[in-house]
């Protein structure tokens, strides 16, 4: 299991991390109020004990996960399909489900409904963009061999207005192919293809910070250019719990109490101890 050396001989484990005050401290600020930092500790602790190669991250990438997740208010794991934890090597990553971009496209309070679906051969299908837009499809109950020929999202805004977004098998396939997440794709081809049509789709819709942030998670984790989050996920995660038993405990508190427990300003504080 992944271990932080801390300021004691113990090392910390991610297990300990997650059931740390200090880390459910850190996760509460950036939560919303329908989420409680010991339940997103709880799921996030029953990933790992359900995949073990998560327990062999580093637990820099795994915090930066789970935080990344808390911001966007989602549940993470397969029982929920919002956000997945997956490993790669030591990294672990978020990854965002469908289901999760459009939960997040509905709480943006701009989108009055959104889906996202995939066209089989045999289905009946038909678009058409322009002032009159088209937008029809109607699935083959009787079709057996499903071949997936078309993904696509649409939305009906607020305001009235209408979005769609429709992808060619062979889009979505070189997408696949210049994808980081092949294992992903092949185990769950349907769904990647939804989300793919999503991400177009998002782009098209009244900016929201959910909406920017979701995007861009998964334009850094499909290009591998971290750098991308630095504008909203804030510094680099510290672990302290190592430091709840030292006289800086009260300072550090503060920090977390006033929203500004930064990898600086908790350093600082420790260092001058």
């Amino acid at each position: 299991m992944s271990q932080l050396q801390t300021g004691t001989s113990k090392p910390m484990t991610i297990a300990g991390m997650l059931t740390s005050k200090s880390f459910k401290d850190q996760m509460a600020l950036a939560l919303p109020t329908h989420m409680t930092a010991d339940r997103l500790s709880r799921i996030a602790l029953t990933e790992v004990r359900k995949n073990q190669k998560l327990s062999q991250c580093s637990i820099e990438s795994f915090a930066s996960s789970v935080m990344i997740a808390s911001q966007l208010g989602l549940e993470i794991g397969s029982a929920f399909g919002q956000g997945y934890l997956v490993p790669y090597g030591k990294e672990c990553q978020l990854i965002i489900g469908y289901r999760g971009m459009i939960q997040l496209a509905h709480r943006s309070g701009q989108i009055k409904n959104i889906h996202a679906d995939v066209v089989y051969e045999g289905d009946f299908f038909d678009y058409e963009h322009g002032v009159e837009m088209v937008f029809k499809h109607r699935p083959n109950k009787h079709q057996q061999k499903k071949i997936v020929a078309h993904a696509y999202a649409y939305a009906h805004l607020m305001n009235g207005g209408f979005e769609f977004v429709v992808l060619e098998k062979a889009d979505v396939d070189k997408i696949k192919s210049s994808s980081k997440s092949q294992n992903i794709w092949t185990a769950h081809y349907e769904e990647m293809a939804k989300k793919t049509a999503l991400r177009r789709l998002f782009k098209m819709l009244p900016v929201s910070a959910e909406i920017v942030r979701a995007v861009t998670i998964e334009d850094a984790r499909e290009t591998g250019d971290m750098s991308l989050l630095q504008d909203f996920c804030g510094d680099e995660f510290v672990d302290i719990s190592h430091m709840e038993e030292r006289k800086s405990d009260s300072l550090i508190d503060e920090l977390l109490a006033q929203g500004k427990a930064t990898a600086e300003g908790i350093q600082e504080v420790a260092h001058e101890q």
